[in-house]
């Protein structure tokens, strides 16, 4: 009988927002799972990592910067082929330094309104919605 346990990937990702409240979202590279599509920035909780402290590592990881993180939001899952991601977005402002992008080949500062022009990864549209709605 074949396994059907269903491999969960708990990710963590910034609402990250400047001064004139536009938020910056990040394009995924080639060569990775969902490549192009668009994305909020972070990454993969760690085994024993608290959810905090793996989206600060993520983040000064890909863009190189230090954030502030403030209200988590409610979480989004997607079942993918290759495994449920379940995604839990923080609000975030940056503390200190300038995005250097290490990851993705493209990121944008844009306003609320704008972001559904983009052709984003599953997981982050329910967010990416309910952002749209404030």
């Amino acid at each position: 009988m074949p396994d059907q346990t269903i491999k969960v990937i708990n990710v963590v990702c910034a609402i990250l927002e400047d001064e004139e409240e536009r938020i910056f979202v990040a394009r995924r590279p080639e060569g990775k799972a969902l490549a192009g599509g668009w994305e909020f920035p972070g990454g993969k909780i760690e085994l024993n990592e608290a959810p905090a402290g793996a989206l600060k590592r993520e983040i000064r990881e890909e863009l190189e910067i230090e954030i502030t993180i403030g209200d988590l939001l409610p979480a989004s899952s997607y079942d993918y082929d290759f495994a449920t991601v379940v995604l839990h977005p923080y609000r975030a402002t940056i503390q200190s330094g300038e995005i250097n992008l290490t990851e993705h080949p493209e990121g944008l500062w844009l306003n609320r309104k704008d972001l559904p022009n983009l052709n984003w990864v599953p997981a982050d549209i329910p967010i990416m919605q309910a952002l749209l709605s404030e």
